[in-house]
């Protein structure tokens, strides 16, 4: 029953216990494809959660980068504005090379996280990189700052190795 070849899906679209034989065939092969489909049509787990949990499968699930675009297109205002989008949001910009929209994403993150550490360097990343030299000074600046503030994050030794090497007071 589970054949996308017979030409039959039509008729079994919807039958639950077709659906169950095709999720165990896709666990016993491929088990990230299975848990992508079970986070896109499990209208019991909550919107932001879905968007993050795909978006951890992306690399290994392509499609699941196209679920979050889906799911993020219908999430509120407010949804959008969460932290935990952001970061989604912004993550996949920078892997895009779409510096330049990914400033005011992680301009937002930072503010609602500053000291979240990598929204900090990413933001300075694309700040330095799509920005003017005022812009990219700032990122340096916001960068030492974040390095002194958290000493013991890992993403003070991340920004401190990024920082240029005559920078003073590093």
């Amino acid at each position: 029953a589970c054949d996308p070849v017979s030409g039959n899906q039509a008729s079994v679209a919807g039958d639950k216990v077709t659906h169950k034989q095709c999720l165990s065939r896709l666990e016993g092969n491929k088990p990230e494809v299975a848990e992508a489909a079970k986070l896109a049509f499990d209208s019991k787990i909550d919107a932001i959660r879905r968007i993050v949990a795909l978006q951890a499968l992306a690399e290994t699930v392509p499609a699941a980068t196209d679920l979050v675009r889906y799911f993020h297109g219908q999430l509120s205002e407010a949804g959008r504005a969460r932290p935990e989008i952001l970061r989604v949001v912004g993550s996949n910009l920078l892997t895009d090379g779409r510096f330049v929209d990914a400033r005011g994403v992680l301009r937002r993150l930072v503010t609602a996280t500053p000291d979240d550490g990598q929204a900090v360097v990413w933001s300075a990343w694309a700040d330095a990189v799509a920005g003017d030299a005022v812009d990219a000074g700032s990122a340096v600046s916001g960068l030492r700052s974040f390095a002194r503030k958290h000493e013991d994050s890992k993403w003070a030794t991340t920004a401190a190795g990024v920082l240029p090497s005559s920078s003073p007071g590093m």
